[in-house]
C-alpha cells in the first residue's frame, strides 16, 4: 500500500463521517423545530400575575364573620 493509498482513504473517511454528522445534526434540529411549532404560544400557557389575580375569588366572601 503507497502513501497516496493511505491518505486518500484517510480522507475519504473523515469527509465521510463529517458528512453523516452534519447530515445527522440537521435533521435533529428539524424534528425539533417541528415540536416546537406544535407548542401553543408562551402568552396561552401561562397568564399575566393581574390576570390570575381577577380569577381568583376574594377569600373574604368566604369568611363565616361575614353572614
Amino acid at each position: 500500500m503507497t502513501l497516496f493509498t493511505s491518505l486518500w482513504r484517510n480522507i475519504t473517511a473523515v469527509l465521510v463521517f463529517a458528512l453523516l454528522a452534519t447530515t445527522g445534526a440537521l435533521a435533529q434540529d428539524a424534528s425539533i423545530d417541528r415540536l416546537l411549532n406544535k407548542l401553543p404560544p408562551p402568552a396561552k400557557l401561562v397568564k399575566p400575575p393581574v390576570q390570575r389575580a381577577i380569577e381568583q375569588p376574594d377569600p373574604a366572601f368566604k369568611d363565616p364573620i361575614r353572614k
